[in-house]
């Protein structure tokens, strides 16, 4: 192992999906077996059960010896739009809830709990209110929730030029973003899949990688649509989780994966693949710290 490597824990997003009435430990104990880590919820507000939801998932996952990452609301509403503004009380009233759920977990089982954010959207708002929101919210996540850790996320160009823009839409404004909260656990979500979906294939320079704190791995397909399991090879992952290793990156690498995209396989193709990729990511890391 290299001199000086710092933790790196595997991860993937639970889906409803991968479920299919069996219980927790039949979907997890599998990958946990080929080196999962962590899980990681998406925190969606828009359901008004999600913290029930939620808690139940993060026990079996405490109780599983895993530990938890999030992904921070992204939907409307209620999303993030007016932070900066005007919503900021109705805003903060809507997301509490939901991350005092996520202060009660964090650093479970010793492992760095990692939150990650994209940037804000609204109906013809302005790239600068865009940016004031992102930088608003993400600065008081960070002092309500003072264990965790946020990652803001780069994220795709719309496939379609009519849909709506949104905040961090390529490498730079992720990083201005993450420059002006200006807080030591605040960095970068590298969302490995965005890149190939905007052929966007350079390696990060330094100044970037070095502020990137969480990855989602996923592949993506000939008509753009990602999150696919590392079965297609458009991603170049074994590069990139090198690159982020000999900068000496720490945190969670996270299987993004749709579950809807092949919710019409059978079991057993989906549990192959979940296994594969979870695999390939482990590997991947390790190859890269030796």
């Amino acid at each position: 192992m290299k001199s000086g490597a710092k933790k790196i824990i595997v991860g993937f997003n639970l889906n409803h999906e991968w479920f299919k009435d069996r219980i927790f430990g039949e979907v997890v104990e599998p990958l946990i077996e080929e080196g999962l880590g962590a899980l990681e919820l998406h925190l969606d507000l828009r359901v008004p059960e999600i913290a029930r939801h939620i808690e139940g998932l993060c026990e079996n996952a405490v109780q599983s010896g895993l530990g938890l990452s999030f992904h921070a609301p992204f939907l409307d509403p209620p999303f993030m739009y007016g932070f900066a503004r005007d919503n900021r009380e109705t805003l903060i009233g809507q997301w509490k809830p939901i991350l005092d759920l996520v202060n009660r977990y964090a650093g479970a089982n010793g492992i760095r709990t990692e939150i990650t954010m994209h940037g804000a959207h609204g109906p013809g708002a302005s790239y600068q209110d865009l940016f004031d929101d992102t930088v608003a919210i993400a600065s008081w996540i960070l002092e309500y929730c003072p264990e965790i850790w946020l990652g803001i996320e780069n994220l795709p160009v719309p496939r379609r030029p009519d849909e709506m823009v949104k905040y961090g839409e390529d490498r730079q404004t992720t990083l201005d973003a993450v420059q002006a909260v200006g807080h030591s656990r605040c960095g970068i979500t590298w969302d490995m899949g965005h890149c190939v979906r905007d052929k966007v294939f350079t390696l990060p320079d330094p100044e970037w990688t070095c502020r990137v704190i969480h990855a989602h791995v996923h592949d993506v397909d000939d008509h753009r649509q990602d999150h696919w399991p590392l079965m297609l090879g458009k991603t170049p992952y074994k590069e990139w989780i090198g690159h982020l290793v000999a900068a000496g990156f720490s945190g969670t690498m996270t299987a993004e994966l749709n579950g809807t995209l092949y919710s019409d396989w059978s079991q057993a193709e989906i549990d192959a693949q979940l296994v594969e990729t979870i695999k390939e990511i482990k590997m991947a890391v390790d190859q890269a710290l030796t």
